[in-house]
């Protein structure tokens, strides 16, 4: 196993050790982040700096094994604003050439912006909280501009829940929560920060539908209807197949689309517009499907797919 393999694994690892059900259930009773002492064993591994080059004072994963890390994120639910850190807002500070050692150290919170123009069913600037202290604000602008902002510190007055879920601590932020000066990031970094941000989203969509797909055959091998489990029943044998076929085959779309980005292949920009499309949609189809086979209820909290299939229906809506 390779030293950047090794990586992953133990990022898996982190995830399943400290967002177990349990606890992520009990972050959503609250409407809340995740605690310091959570965030803080991600921040001691390194987790914040995955996506930054080596020479930019990061680990430096490349784009197969970001991919890999935004799936284990789907696959065990780890809070978005994590999420969001990793592939977009601390790469982005570290390309606009700030020093990123008291971000990656967990000393300065970071949000990730995505700026979705005159959509009118789109909040204008989607981000979520890391901090109650001032810190940093990335904002995607477009696929060819990210600024990274310093000082911003969401007031109450100019915020506004928006999330599908509880539990995710997201908020809009109104421009005057924006400083008008920023550091822009290079226009070839930002493209590539771009894209791996795209593809993280599709990866982390079919790491839950990948989750669903294996707790969905869990469980119909154990349900029991007229003496039989129910994974023998021909309708649902069908619709585990058709979860499979759609895992199966994002997983091969993944793995194209990273190697065009790490290839810098011209073609990679309308092979990831297609892959967005394809897989968001098919990723929630496999979500809805395992809701199907938990007989209707997989999207209640008395099921452990509920949170899965929120993060996909949310993913899949907003981008």
């Amino acid at each position: 196993m390779s030293e950047n393999q090794e990586v992953v694994e133990l990022f898996a690892d982190i995830c399943r050790d400290t967002f177990d059900m349990p606890r992520l259930l009990e972050l959503a009773e609250r409407d809340d982040v995740p605690t310091a002492g959570q965030v803080k064993v991600f921040v001691d591994a390194g987790v914040l700096g995955l996506a930054v080059p080596e020479d930019l004072g990061g680990v430096g994963l490349g784009v197969n094994e970001l991919t890999e890390i935004a799936m284990h994120a789907g696959e065990n639910l780890l809070p978005w604003h994590l999420f969001a850190a990793i592939f977009g807002g601390v790469p982005a500070i570290a390309a606009a050439g700030d020093d990123v050692d008291d971000v990656i150290g967990g000393d300065v919170s970071v949000a990730l912006a995505v700026r979705v123009g005159d959509r009118p069913s789109k909040p204008e600037l989607l981000t979520w909280r890391t901090s109650t202290e001032p810190g940093r604000v990335v904002v995607i602008d477009g696929p060819e501009t990210v600024d990274a902002a310093a000082g911003v510190e969401p007031l109450p007055g100019d915020t506004l829940r928006v999330g599908l879920e509880p539990g995710q601590g997201m908020l809009t932020i109104g421009a005057p929560a924006v400083p008008s000066t920023s550091a822009a990031v290079p226009e070839a970094a930002a493209r590539r920060i771009v894209r791996i941000w795209r593809l993280a989203l599709c990866a982390q969509a079919w790491g839950c539908a990948n989750a669903l797909l294996e707790r969905s055959v869990a469980y119909a091998k154990e349900r029991e209807q007229f003496g039989a489990p129910i994974a023998t029943f021909q309708a649902v044998a069908h619709t585990l197949a058709d979860m499979h076929v759609g895992v199966a085959a994002g997983l091969s779309a993944l793995g194209r689309v990273s190697r065009l980005i790490d290839d810098g292949d011209a073609a990679v920009d309308r092979e990831l517009a297609s892959l967005e499309s394809w897989l968001l949609t098919r990723s929630r189809r496999v979500c809805e499907q395992a809701v199907q086979v938990h007989g209707g209820t997989g999207f209640t909290w008395e099921q452990d797919s509920r949170g899965n299939w929120a993060c996909t229906c949310s993913t899949a809506a907003s981008w």
